[in-house]
């Protein structure tokens, strides 16, 4: 007899997730990170700038969410080029979206907000929808995917940027970071390595044109002494290449998945 352990194991939900706020980056405004973007925003843009140019709608404006949106580093980016779209940046945790609004970025309005609930009163109202490093951190991708599509218009537009494994192999992961006090002894989950092939079956359902994209990692991500363990750095290969890592030993495979609505 073969025992399905999935059956067994509760979905989590977003107030499952632990922040821990005070050791966040996000939880102030770093202005070298708002003047160097993340490689993830820039690649998250270049397919929302394909996305309307296949459209041939590059003149229009369009209203778009950010589900994770943290402290609003991506609509800073995101506003120097649609300074005129409708921005919602949505995120779980009360300080970031306090430091979010310290911003002030015209157009745009951040929410403290469950993803779940949020997608259950805002059926099919969003153009765009992008969610960096979120995803990974449901040990189900099902439920969170399912609710990002939830909040799309019929021909949208979804960026899932996470861990997604090319390897058949789904991983889930439970970790304790014990290297700062403030996270010592707590038991979290984050970093679950989604196989593409989980992703693309799923994506199968709500989605004609999906397609899991990897972009060369290029930046340097320093290791940051007295920084909690689990924060990532990058590591180089003997043949140029970076990788991300970070204290749970693990290699974050990072990839897209960029789909449009049925």
């Amino acid at each position: 007899m073969v025992l399905c352990l999935e059956k067994f194991m509760p979905t989590m939900k977003s107030k499952d997730y632990i922040p821990y706020e005070n050791v966040s980056p996000y939880n102030t405004i770093n202005q070298n990170r708002l003047s160097n973007t993340k490689e993830a925003f820039k690649n998250g843009v270049a397919e929302i700038q394909q996305f309307i140019t296949d459209l041939n709608m590059s003149d229009r404006d369009f209203n778009i969410l950010d589900v994770g949106c943290a402290n609003g580093e991506f609509f800073y980016y995101l506003n120097q080029i649609y300074p005129k779209w409708s921005k919602i940046g949505i995120d779980l945790t009360p300080k970031f979206i306090e430091v979010a609004n310290t911003l002030n970025i015209p157009n745009t309005k951040f929410l403290v907000e469950d993803i779940f609930e949020y997608a259950d009163d805002n059926p099919k109202t969003f153009d765009i929808l992008t969610c960096f490093s979120v995803i990974q951190i449901f040990q189900d991708p099902y439920p969170i995917l399912s609710s990002l599509f939830k909040l799309l218009k019929p021909g949208g537009l979804l960026i899932g940027h996470g861990c997604f494994n090319p390897h058949n192999v789904s991983v889930n992961l439970r970790f304790r970071d014990d290297s700062v006090p403030e996270t010592e002894g707590v038991w979290r989950s984050d970093f679950n390595q989604h196989s593409q092939k989980e992703i693309e079956q799923i994506s199968k359902e709500f989605s004609d044109n999906w397609k899991i994209k990897e972009f060369p990692f290029t930046a340097d991500i320093p290791k940051v002494e007295g920084a909690p363990a689990i924060n990532n750095w990058t590591e180089t290969l003997k043949d140029g290449k970076k990788i991300i890592v970070n204290g749970a030993n693990i290699i974050n495979h990072k990839a897209y998945l960029v789909a449009i609505k049925k």
